[in-house]
């Protein structure tokens, strides 16, 4: 019960700063690191992206691990051009 209670806390804070963009920005900004993130990771980005830029730093991301040889990050760049530079 009490741990319900703690999780519901920590849920609707987690909420509150992801809809100020604190979230957002911090996850966008980490794509400038020295590791490849999962394609999972990227799509939930995706996911969050509303901007040219967005989409670009996940592309600058991909490209800079030369990771399009392994087919969820090519799918991912697939999904990202066709979106937003074909619509």
């Amino acid at each position: 019960m009490i741990n319900n209670f703690i999780k519901s806390f920590f849920d609707g804070y987690k909420e509150a700063r992801i809809k100020n963009g604190y979230y957002k920005e911090r996850d966008f900004n980490e794509l400038e690191g020295p590791f490849l993130f999962s394609s999972d990771h990227l799509n939930n980005l995706y996911n969050q992206a509303d901007c040219e830029e967005d989409y670009e730093s996940i592309l600058d991301h991909i490209y800079k691990h030369d990771a399009l040889d392994i087919d969820s990050y090519s799918l991912l760049e697939k999904k990202i051009i066709e979106k937003y530079w074909r619509e």
